[in-house]
């Protein structure tokens, strides 16, 4: 993750100078050049072979599909927009899975004679790449958004603040910020820096003291594992947690509002309430093109308890294709499914007696630890 880097925290300051200034000499058209260009020479510099590929990949594949199933769409044909939108899906897939595969099963198997064929494990931000243009492509083909230009495409690909793992915007969101008139204040820079700082100290503070108490914690036998697993999952939630802030404050910092990716979920009363409080843009893009493709506004009884299933082993697949992660994503699935049956609801805090809130608060923490280290325990250090 490169937001440590100490070249990616000389660039941003620059490119926030560069980036601003341009626009006030020359206008938003240069401005917005800019960032193109600074998103472009860092992954140049950093990772030339995550800019190649996923160059090569919005060229070839992700626009021409968007483009395509838009324009069918638009004939009236949304069946077969819809039909061509997972056609480039699946190919998009099929490469992920080719290099998924061979990292988890087939270490020794080169993919190629090229030297670049050692790269191709290392593409930065790969797996949110992937949502990124399985949304644009889907909601070209079902008329929500028309299908971008190829730099509007490029920019929403390439934003360095949410390149590595998130928020995942939008593309009609982002392009409106994209396209807006903005000004450079002091509650921007307030508030960006702020936030990055915020974002910093959890990762560079904060992560490394848990990690290391985990350590202590696991060292000391059985009876100490339940605080041990608590301890990497703060960990835990702070580190990604520390990502999205400094993703926020970036791109506060060039006029953009990044969406939250956290949402207060040690505060969830019941389960539906955490996922989509944790994460929850993973949680909003999985409802967009997953649950509700599949039919689960309307759902009932086993076809709803099908489609909870299928979106919760999306997300495990996502992760990594080992059955571990089928594992957990099968067990939320049947938690949410027992959830939903047992007509668990969500607690209203200023109607509810303390302890009646600490007992739920409780009971959906230890669920979702309980999944976290029984079926990924490799988390802990």
């Amino acid at each position: 993750m490169y937001f440590l880097d100490y070249r990616f925290l000389a660039l941003v300051p620059i490119l926030v100078a560069v980036y601003w200034l341009s626009g006030w000499l020359a206008g938003a058209r240069v401005r917005n050049g800019v960032l193109l260009a600074g998103n472009l020479a860092w992954l140049w510099v950093f990772s030339p072979s995550t800019l190649a590929a996923l160059g090569a990949l919005v060229v070839v594949i992700v626009y021409p599909t968007a483009v395509i199933a838009g324009r069918v769409q638009t004939r009236g044909n949304p069946r077969r927009a819809v039909i061509t939108a997972a056609a480039g899906t699946a190919l998009l897939v099929a490469v992920a899975t080719v290099l998924r595969l061979k990292a988890s099963f087939f270490p020794e198997l080169a993919l190629s004679r090229s030297p670049a064929s050692s790269e191709l494990l290392h593409w930065i931000g790969f797996s949110y790449f992937l949502l990124k243009v399985i949304h644009v492509m889907f909601a070209a083909a079902r008329g929500i958004i028309a299908a971008p230009s190829l730099v509007t495409l490029a920019h929403y690909v390439l934003f360095l603040p949410t390149l590595t793992a998130g928020p995942i915007y939008r593309l009609d969101a982002f392009a409106e910020q994209l396209a807006a008139p903005k000004r450079l204040s002091w509650d921007a820079v307030h508030d960006g820096l702020l936030r990055g700082l915020i974002g910093m100290a959890k990762k560079v503070v904060a992560v490394p003291l848990l990690s290391g108490w985990s350590s202590e914690l696991h060292a000391r036998g059985a009876a100490l594992q339940p605080a041990a697993f608590v301890a990497t999952y703060v960990m835990l939630f702070l580190d990604f947690s520390g990502y999205t802030d400094i993703a926020i404050g970036i791109g506060r910092l060039l006029g953009f509002t990044v969406p939250e990716n956290f949402k207060n979920p040690f505060t969830a009363t019941t389960l539906t309430q955490f996922w989509r409080n944790w994460h929850a843009t993973l949680g909003d893009w999985l409802r967009e093109n997953v649950f509700i493709p599949l039919g689960g506004v309307r759902a009932q009884g086993w076809q709803l308890s099908a489609i909870v299933l299928a979106s919760m082993l999306v997300v495990g697949i996502w992760h990594g294709y080992r059955w571990i992660f089928v594992a957990w994503g099968v067990y939320h699935g049947v938690m949410l499914l027992l959830e939903n049956r047992l007509g668990v609801k969500p607690l209203r805090p200023h109607r509810t007696p303390w302890w009646q809130l600490a007992i739920r608060y409780a009971i959906v923490q230890a669920i979702v630890i309980g999944g976290m280290f029984a079926f990924i325990g490799g988390l802990s250090p």
